[in-house]
């Protein structure tokens, strides 16, 4: 994977689906555009206060939700329409620490993405390209049943 760049302000044509409020919000993570053409959107974090664990460090939980989030929002990207998707295995190793003022962004590709499943993989950068976890991820799409939930394939995003 390349060398993420500085996040820049959420963009438009970048789904906002499964980045709207709630969890996303609650840690200060944004939206940002693929790296490179045909990839997945980003997930930017600035480290603040609230991320802190002892030693000044970041909580390893943020890092997990940041590389959770960003391949759920790369595997829902493929969803069948009408699907949620879910994650079953979540697998983090983690590298370096992450302080106060780092700016973390998440990338990475999707490895499959078929009809019942999703596999993605992933790496959690600072905006100066040090590596502070990598991730991997198995997602589930699972049925709405009544067809309400999935990508929007016009780009403009969907819910979920």
């Amino acid at each position: 994977m390349e060398r993420p760049e500085a996040p820049t302000p959420p963009t438009p044509g970048v789904p906002a689906d499964v980045s709207d409020g709630g969890f996303w919000e609650l840690l200060g993570m944004v939206p940002l555009p693929p790296a490179r053409p045909g990839g997945p959107g980003r997930v930017s974090l600035r480290v603040g206060e609230q991320h802190l664990r002892s030693l000044g460090l970041m909580h390893g939980g943020v890092a997990a939700a940041m590389l959770d989030s960003f391949m759920g929002r790369a595997a829902f990207t493929g969803s069948p329409a009408g699907h949620h998707l879910v994650t079953v295995q979540l697998n983090v190793h983690f590298i370096r620490p992450a302080r106060v003022g780092d700016t973390l962004i998440a990338d990475g590709e999707i490895q499959h993405n078929g009809r019942r499943s999703a596999v993605v993989r992933s790496e959690l950068r600072t905006d100066r390209g040090a590596l502070i976890a990598t991730g991997s991820g198995t997602f589930m799409h699972l049925p709405t049943g009544d067809g309400s939930v999935g990508p929007d394939r016009s780009g403009g995003g969907g819910s979920r």
